[in-house]
């Protein structure tokens, strides 16, 4: 970041974007592996809950989680959770289909 004169997201601007998106505010460190895991959860949980059409928890009752190395603040433990507003994508999910393979013979 420091070559291309940028720096890193704080912790407090990660967590006013997700308040304002109604997300959930996570951090990892893929260098030292960890709340990657944890990301990945909340990310599987969160797309496995919109297909099954559970209702999930307004944003407001909900805090952020951090895993990470935040040197100014301990990891909460709160569960994941997904987002509270409904699928903003109208096509309903549909599984992809199997491409026919074509029969052909062929002499050499």
């Amino acid at each position: 970041l420091k070559t291309q004169g940028l720096t890193p997201v704080t912790t407090h601007q990660g967590q006013a974007v997700a308040k304002k998106m109604g997300a959930l505010y996570m951090e990892c460190s893929s260098k030292e592996m960890t709340g990657v895991h944890e990301i990945f959860e909340a990310a599987i949980n969160t797309v496995v809950a919109e297909a099954e059409g559970l209702n999930p928890t307004p944003p407001a009752s909900r805090g952020s989680l951090t895993a990470g190395n935040s040197s100014s603040q301990q990891p909460q433990q709160k569960r994941p959770q997904t987002s509270s507003r409904p699928s903003d994508n109208p096509t309903p999910m549909i599984a992809p289909s199997k491409k026919k393979k074509r029969k052909a013979c062929l002499i050499l």
